[in-house]
C-alpha cells in the first residue's frame, strides 16, 4: 500500500496515518514508531529504518523518492520476484545491499545501505541503517546492533495494540493511489475480462496452447499488453490445476513495463494475487538485462551497464560518441579520407550544425547493426560490413570509406566506454548469448529455463536480443521443434530501427528467435482512441515508408470501440517561446476539467535537444512533471496539479485523456542528408505520441523551425485535423 501511495514531504514530520488507510495502524512506543498492517504476526518480515542515519524527513526535498526506494528494496527482500531497477545501481555483497539514494547526478552520489541478515526477526527482514556520500566496501560496514535491537524490542506489544485512527488531521501528506497497472487495466476482474471484455481475436491468442510460437500484431490501443496479462493468469491457473510444474516468463525491453504495468495489470485482475501462491506454476518478470545480471552476476563483478532506457543513459552515450567523432577528426589523415567519402556523409560530418543528426545516425547504426552483430574493425564481420549490400532501412553509406570511418568512430567509442568502466547493453547481450552456449548453461537449463516466454513490445528488441530467446527455454519446451514464444508487436511504434534488423523481408522478421514458424493473430479493434483520432492517424499512416514490409506495415484498423470526440487540432506559433507559453495555458485548462488532474494530460516533445532544454526550465516546471525514462512511469501518481512532460518513447504503453505534441516541425530532420530512414523514425515517434491520446489530440509547431512537418500534409488536405 505504501509502495503505490502518493506521499508529500510533510508526511515525514510525524508519519500520521489517515482514516482511509484502514488496514494500517501507527503505534509509537519509546523511541520507535511502528507502522503495521493489521494482519502482522511474529513471522511477518519487517522493514526497520534508522531515521537518524537515513534522512527521510520533511527537510529533505528528496525524502519521498528515497522512501519509495527503501520500500522497493524491502519488497525485493520479501519477494525476489519484485525487482530493483538497474538504474538504481544495486550492489549486493554478503548480506548487505546498497543502492543510489537518487538518480539525480549530484556532486556526490549518495548510497543507502541495507542489512538483510538480521538475528531475532523473521526471515527476509531488512534494516536500512546508513547513507554514505561515497561508495564503501560492504565488508567494512557495520551497524549499531543495540539500536536495532531497541527498535524491535516492542514489536510484539505494538502488534497487539489497537492504535486510534487520527481523524482530526486535515492534511496527512499521504494519499492512497491506484497502481499503474490498475490505472491502465481498470478494476475489472479476470473473469469479467475473459467472459465479457475481450474480442474474439484476443481470445484466440489467450487460448492458444503453450506448444508453439504466436505473433500478436496490433496497432496502438488494440489491447496487446492486456492480452498478455490475461493469458499469463489463465495459463498459470491451468498449469496449477493440472499440477504441472512450469515456469513462465514475461520479458520486455523496459523494467517498468514488466514490473509496473504487466504485473500491475495481473494484480488488478486478481487482487488476492492467488497466482503468487501457486505451488506448481510460477512466473518471472523482467528485462533481458535483469536475466543476464541474475544468471551471470554482472553487478557483483563491478560491471555497470550504460542505460538504454532514459535521458541520462542516452545523454551519456551521445557525449561518448561526440568525443569519439572528435578523436577521429583530430587525426592528420582525416581530412584527406573525408574527401573519399560520399557527399552526404561528408556533409553530415563536416557541418557541425548537423552534429546532433550525425550522432543520432551513429547511435542507431551502433545499436541496430554494429553492436547487435558484434562487428569490429579488422574482424571478418567488419570486412563483410564494409562491402556487403545494405538493406533499404539502413543509413545510406554508399562508399566503403563511409563505413570505414563509422567503424573507426565505433572503435573509439568502445575505448571510451571501457575507460569509463561501462558496458553497453549490446556488449552485455553479446556476452550473455555466449554464456547461453556454454556447457554450464546446458546443465542448468532444465532447472533454470522457462517453459514458455511472453515478449511484449517485440519491436524494441534487436536481432542479438531475439537470438537469446530460444536458449532461455527448457530443451523440452514446445512440441515438434516449435518453441512457445508469444510475441506482441507493432513495428510502427519503434522510434529506432532495431525492429528492422531481423530482415527486410516481413516473413523473416521473427526467425531470429529460432522458435519455428509462428502463427499470426492480428488485433483489429481499437479500444483507446476516438474515431476522429483514428481517422487522423490513418492519414498520417500514409507517410510511413513501408520498406518492402507490407505484411507488418498493414493499414491501421478502421473500427474503434471508443465514442466520438473532438477532431485533432494543429496550432502554429511564431517561435518556440510563444509555443511553450501558450501550451502552458492550454494544459492548465485541460487539467482543471479532468477528474484525474494532470495524470490524464501529457505534453510530448518531438525534439530531443529541446526536451533536454525545456525539462529544467521554470516555465515548463510551472505546469509539468518531467518523465525522463520508462522506469519513472510510477511518478505519474505525482502528476495531480501538473501534467506529464516527456518524450513519446518514455510513456509507451500508457494512455492519456489529452495529449499535446510539441515541435512537430519541418526542420526536425534533414531529409536531403538523412534520407528515408530518418523520416521513418520521425513518423514512428509521432505515431507513438499521437496514439497515447484517448479523447483529445493537439499538435503544435513552431515557425522558427520551419512550421508544421510535411508528414501532416495528407491529414491537413483530408481535413482530419483542424488548422488554427
Amino acid at each position: 500500500m505504501l509502495d503505490t501511495a502518493l506521499i508529500d514531504r510533510q508526511w515525514f514530520e510525524e508519519f500520521k496515518i489517515p482514516k482511509n488507510l484502514k488496514k494500517i495502524k501507527r503505534v509509537h512506543l519509546g523511541k520507535t514508531l511502528f507502522i503495521l498492517h493489521e494482519d502482522c504476526n511474529e513471522d511477518s518480515p519487517l522493514l526497520i529504518i534508522d531515521l537518524k542515519e537515513v534522512e527521510i524527513s520533511n527537510e529533505n526535498k528528496r525524502a519521498a523518492e528515497l522512501f519509495q526506494r527503501i520500500i522497493r528494496v524491502a519488497l525485493h527482500c520479501f519477494n525476489r520476484e519484485v525487482s530493483i531497477p538497474s538504474s538504481w545501481g544495486s550492489y549486493k555483497s554478503g548480506s548487505i545491499i546498497s543502492i543510489f539514494c537518487s538518480n539525480s547526478y549530484e556532486v556526490v552520489r549518495k548510497r543507502i545501505y541495507f542489512e538483510t541478515n538480521l538475528s531475532g526477526v523473521s526471515e527476509a527482514s531488512v534494516y536500512a541503517f546508513s547513507v554514505s556520500e561515497k561508495a564503501e566496501a560492504h565488508s567494512e560496514l557495520d551497524y549499531n546492533k543495540s539500536k536495532f535491537r531497541l527498535a524491535i524490542k516492542n514489536y510484539e506489544e505494538a502488534a497487539l495494540t489497537d492504535a486510534p485512527i487520527l481523524e482530526h488531521v486535515q492534511n496527512f501528506g499521504i494519499v492512497l493511489s491506484d497502481s499503474l497497472g490498475t490505472q491502465v487495466s481498470g478494476l475489472a476482474s479476470l473473469d469479467i475480462w475473459y467472459s465479457q471484455k475481450i474480442t474474439a481475436e484476443q481470445k484466440a491468442f489467450i487460448d492458444h496452447p503453450l506448444t508453439s510460437p504466436v505473433r500478436l500484431k496490433g496497432a496502438a490501443g488494440t489491447g496487446k499488453t492486456q492480452s498478455i496479462a490475461i493469458k499469463c493468469l489463465v495459463d498459470l491457473a491451468k498449469l496449477e490445476e493440472k499440477k504441472q510444474p512450469a515456469k513462465l516468463a514475461v520479458i520486455t525491453h523496459s523494467w517498468a513495463l514488466a514490473h509496473e504495468i504487466i504485473r500491475g495489470m495481473m494484480e488488478a485482475m486478481d487482487p488476492k494475487q492467488s497466482w503468487m501462491q501457486f505451488k506448481y506454476a510460477s512466473i518471472w518478470f523482467g528485462t533481458l538485462y535483469e536475466l543476464a545480471e541474475e544468471w551471470m552476476s554482472y553487478n557483483s563483478k563491478g560491471l555497470q551497464p550504460l542505460s538504454s532506457d532514459g535521458r541520462e543513459g542516452r545523454g551519456l552515450q551521445k557525449i561518448l560518441i561526440e568525443d569519439a567523432v572528435k578523436e577521429i577528426e583530430s587525426q592528420t589523415s582525416f581530412g584527406s579520407r573525408l574527401t573519399k567519402c560520399s557527399d552526404t556523409f561528408a556533409e553530415l560530418v563536416r557541418n557541425h550544425g548537423l552534429r546532433d543528426q550525425l550522432v543520432e545516425e551513429l547511435m542507431n547504426e551502433f545499436a541496430c547493426i554494429i553492436d547487435a552483430e558484434n562487428i569490429s574493425l579488422g574482424s571478418e564481420a567488419g570486412e563483410s560490413y564494409l562491402s556487403r549490400k545494405r538493406d533499404p532501412w539502413n543509413w545510406e553509406l554508399p562508399i566503403e570509406m563511409d563505413r570505414q570511418l563509422v567503424l573507426e568512430i565505433h572503435q573509439s567509442y568502445i575505448r571510451e566506454l571501457e575507460q569509463s568502466n561501462f558496458l553497453s547493453m549490446d556488449q552485455m547481450m553479446a556476452d550473455f548469448n555466449r554464456y547461453l552456449l556454454t556447457h554450464g548453461w546446458r546443465q542448468l537449463r532444465e532447472s533454470n529455463g522457462f517453459d514458455a516466454i511472453f515478449v511484449d513490445e517485440y519491436h524494441y528488441f534487436n536481432r542479438s536480443e531475439c537470438m537469446s530467446m530460444h536458449h532461455l527455454l527448457k530443451s523440452n519446451a514446445g512440441e515438434n521443434g516449435k518453441k512457445p514464444i508469444f510475441m506482441a508487436y507493432d513495428l510502427k511504434q519503434g522510434p529506432n530501427d532495431v525492429a528492422l534488423t531481423h530482415s527486410s523481408s516481413s516473413t523473416q522478421n521473427f526467425m531470429a528467435t529460432r522458435a519455428g514458424s509462428s502463427e499470426l493473430v492480428e488485433l483489429t479493434k481499437v479500444f483507446r482512441s476516438t474515431p476522429e483520432i483514428m481517422d487522423f492517424m490513418r492519414d498520417i499512416d500514409g507517410s510511413h515508408p513501408t520498406l518492402n514490409m507490407e505484411m507488418d506495415w498493414s493499414p491501421l484498423p478502421t473500427e474503434t470501440l471508443s465514442e466520438n470526440g473532438a477532431k485533432p487540432i494543429l496550432l502554429q506559433y511564431n517561435n518556440d517561446i510563444a509555443l511553450v507559453d501558450n501550451v502552458s495555458i492550454l494544459v492548465k485548462k485541460a487539467i482543471a476539467g479532468l477528474d484525474g488532474g494532470g495524470r490524464d494530460v501529457a505534453v510530448l516533445c518531438m525534439n530531443e535537444r529541446l526536451f533536454d532544454i525545456y525539462r529544467d526550465a521554470s516555465r515548463i516546471n510551472d505546469f509539468a512533471l518531467p518523465i525522463t525514462s520508462r522506469e519513472q512511469m510510477k511518478e505519474l501518481r505525482y502528476a495531480r496539479r501538473k501534467c506529464v512532460f516527456s518524450m513519446p518513447e518514455y510513456i509507451a504503453g500508457l494512455q492519456f485523456d489529452t495529449v499535446v505534441i510539441i515541435h512537430a516541425d519541418e526542420k526536425q530532420y534533414n531529409n536531403d542528408i538523412a534520407g528515408p530512414n530518418a523520416l521513418r523514425r520521425f513518423v514512428s515517434r509521432f505515431y507513438l505520441a499521437a496514439t497515447r491520446a484517448k479523447k483529445n489530440l493537439i499538435v503544435c509547431s513552431s515557425n522558427e523551425r520551419g512550421g508544421p512537418s510535411s508528414i501532416l500534409a495528407g491529414a491537413i488536405s483530408a481535413g482530419s485535423i483542424s488548422v488554427s
